[in-house]
């Protein structure tokens, strides 16, 4: 069922996005001790990137899949009432990776929406610096 996947989606998310900052803080440590920067676009970077962005995608459908519109849960409560709890989702996890979807949800709007209106902006002045 898809509860199930609730636990995996937020170790292996968790997981993978720590790898990523690792990888980003050795980056920073070879060029602060040996004084040359490494290209952050490397294969293995992209391909984390591409993985965070699917499984960010498939944890929404997973989390927001068993959501109701009447905030009961009755999915993960019918899911126990079947004798299925080693199969089910604990409710506390289940509201606590809700509310960590939405965040992030809301973080990548902002984030998208200033990165469009800073390049609106470049844009603009550097349209306005050729005229001069």
């Amino acid at each position: 069922t898809q509860s199930t996947w609730v636990p995996i989606y937020l170790l292996v998310y968790g997981g993978v996005i720590q790898l990523k900052e690792i990888l980003l803080l050795l980056r920073l440590v070879v060029w602060k001790a040996f004084g040359f920067k490494l290209d952050p676009n490397t294969g293995l970077d992209m391909v984390l990137g591409l993985f965070i962005l699917g499984w960010f995608i498939a944890g929404s459908v997973w989390i927001f899949g068993l959501h109701t519109s009447n905030f009961e849960l009755d999915a993960i409560d019918h899911c126990k009432e079947k004798q299925h709890e080693k199969k089910c989702c604990d409710k506390l996890l289940y509201m606590f990776s809700f509310g960590v979807q939405i965040a992030l949800w809301v973080i990548n709007v902002i984030v998208i929406a200033t990165t469009t209106i800073a390049y609106q902006i470049e844009k603009r002045t550097a349209v306005n610096d050729d005229f001069r």
